[in-house]
């Protein structure tokens, strides 16, 4: 609980002068003077808090230092009387002395009496124990720099903050997409602790002036509300991995997680980086968790730019894997360009740095996905794991490739774990019910969908899951509705347009499925088991077939799914259907 300079000169100063108010313009001129780098006003208050937390102090209810709300701070604290020590008196000169010493030893007491509380507050603190913090949520950084086109860059603190603290097994982090969604929040610390499931919230603020960067971070305890430790670091942009690490190293030293001997390499383990190649790569993470087609080819071209500027920086590499991954995913791309240059980077990312586990996911996705390589996909996804179990995509996707290997008990544990990482991604959610469905289980997926739904009515994959189940119950108006909605707020993705094919199929629609047909052929390339789906709807067992085996040639990602995927269940008594489920694994 040792207070830094700022605090400490600023208690000394309030003490200084009892009972007295001490406007803020005479703290800034005392403590900062005008060329320090720094935001008053968030500095200020940083250091009164700092203060209150040392002396046990409440702002509702001083007793030591009292706000005066626009105005400033006063000292209101009592020294210890004691007794003057008795002296013979010398003629002419007691009482002068006497009335020049009053003062000093009343500063000197009061003092002292500050030093006294917070040796006590020091002492019960680690004889009771602070409260026990097993998970731990890292709230959007504040941007306090001029520029508010830095947002992707303080957006990169964060995420980059996250990352470093993921890398403790013994705490759970919770994820990006979740944290992300308390910015500029007027909600308090227990309600932000309850609906994440945090013991701990990580806040603070990012100020960069040309290549300066200056971090305040502090820990909240989140039930209680109560400051628990904080700290300002500033280096230079090249040393700003140094910086995260030191940050991260520092807060789980303050909560006092046990950390192992690996654990401690990795967080030590630093390099300095090109500026320009690290603002290249928060730029193309940026762009990334957009999760559009549009913004993944903008991050790949920024984590490109990154590489160029610095080849043996691994992260761009990484971001390039994953890139290439949601384009093969989303059939943007063929599958030989997409998972050929996923695996190409994300290799290159572990040569570069073994220790990365969005390459790690990114091998095992393409693997599982293009390679249908069973046996090394499920080490892979449990390499990332090990290696960070707090990256929530990575029992994402570890709970897609267990459901399609049939494993649905394990599927359902690493979505819910997924879920527990990031409790308020919409994606893992809809996820989730996306495995009910493969299972067979509608009632349990469209409920799922629903939650989804609830949090964020526009998030088109819930409607297209939920539509999905909805067909397999036979409810095949809502279920019309519900992918037309899909459709109308994805802007007309074709995994969507597919499934209303078959459903048109289904009905008996014929000319309307044979359109959707033409329609996703019209682009230069749409994923052959998605129109073998819309062939399977209208009961054509041949041509339905005949696409399949084009998806098995050309490595379709969805093919992994064929023995899962309900809108295939009318070709499953067909023995050539039965060959490709064999011949696709896993055996």
């Amino acid at each position: 609980m040792k207070l830094p300079k700022q605090p400490s000169r600023l208690l000394v100063l309030l003490a200084s002068h009892p009972g007295e108010l001490i406007n803020r313009e005479e703290i800034v001129r005392q403590i900062w003077n005008s060329d320090t780098f720094v935001d008053f006003e968030q500095g200020l208050n940083f250091a009164i808090r700092q203060i209150r937390t040392a002396l046990g102090d409440d702002a509702d209810h001083p007793r030591y230092i009292e706000t005066l709300p626009k105005r400033g701070y006063r000292f209101i604290g009592q020294p210890v009387p004691v007794a003057p020590a008795r002296a013979a008196p010398r003629a002419h000169s007691a009482i002068p002395t006497f009335r020049r010493r009053t003062p000093v030893i009343g500063l000197v007491l009061l003092v002292a009496t500050i030093a006294i509380v917070i040796g006590i507050r020091i002492y019960k603190a680690s004889s009771a124990g602070r409260p026990s913090i097993r998970s731990l949520a890292v709230l959007p950084l504040d941007n306090l720099s001029a520029d508010p086109a830095q947002q992707y860059f303080v957006d990169g603190m964060t995420d980059e903050l996250i990352t470093d603290l993921a890398q403790v097994r013994n705490l759970r982090v919770i994820s990006r997409t979740s944290s992300m969604q308390y910015r500029g929040t007027k909600k308090t610390a227990p309600q932000i602790g309850r609906e994440l499931q945090a013991d701990a919230l990580v806040e603070g603020t990012v100020e960069r002036v040309g290549d300066t960067v200056r971090i305040r971070t502090q820990l909240i305890d989140a039930a209680r509300d109560k400051h628990l430790w904080a700290k300002i670091y500033d280096r230079n942009i090249g040393n700003i991995l140094a910086l995260q690490m030191e940050a991260a190293r520092d807060i789980a030293q303050a909560i006092q997680v046990q950390l192992t001997s690996q654990e401690k390499s990795n967080l030590a383990s630093v390099r300095d980086v090109n500026p320009e190649a690290y603002e290249a790569y928060l730029m193309g993470r940026y762009f990334w968790n957009r999760r559009t087609p549009e913004a993944m080819n903008q991050a790949r071209a920024y984590f490109e730019r990154a590489i160029s500027k610095d080849p043996t920086y691994a992260q761009p590499y990484a971001g390039i894997a994953d890139s290439y991954n949601m384009l093969g995913n989303w059939g943007e791309l063929p599958p030989a360009q997409a998972y050929t240059n996923a695996k190409l980077t994300a290799k290159k990312a572990l040569e570069l740095d073994p220790n990365v586990p969005e390459a790690m996911v990114a091998m095992a996705f393409a693997n599982f996905l293009y390679d249908r390589d069973w046996s090394g996909a499920d080490t892979g996804f449990k390499k990332a794991i090990e290696a960070n179990p707090n990256y929530a995509p990575a029992h994402q996707w570890y709970a897609v490739y267990l459901i399609a290997k049939g494993d649905r008990k394990e599927a359902l544990a690493e979505v819910a774990q997924a879920q527990l990482l990031d409790p308020l991604s919409l994606i893992i959610r809809s996820v989730g019910g996306w495995i009910d469905y493969l299972a067979h289980d509608y009632d349990a997926a469209l409920e799922q969908c629903r939650e989804a739904i609830a949090m964020d009515p526009d998030f088109y994959p819930a409607h297209l899951y939920m539509a999905q189940a909805l067909e397999q119950k036979g409810l095949n108006p809502e279920a019309e509705s519900e992918y037309h909605r899909a459709l109308s707020i994805s802007g007309g993705n074709r995994l969507a347009l597919a499934h209303l094919g078959h459903l048109y199929g289904i009905e008996g629609k014929r000319e309307q499925a044979e359109r959707v047909i033409l329609d996703m052929q019209k682009f230069p390339y749409t994923p052959a088991a998605w129109i073998a789906m819309v062939y399977s709807g209208l009961g054509s067992k041949r041509d339905a077939i005949a696409w399949l085996k084009r998806a098995y040639n050309e490595h379709d990602p969805w093919l992994v799914l064929l023995n899962r995927e309900p809108a295939y269940d009318s070709l499953r008594s067909d023995g050539a259907f039965k060959d490709l489920v064999h011949n696709v694994g896993p055996n």
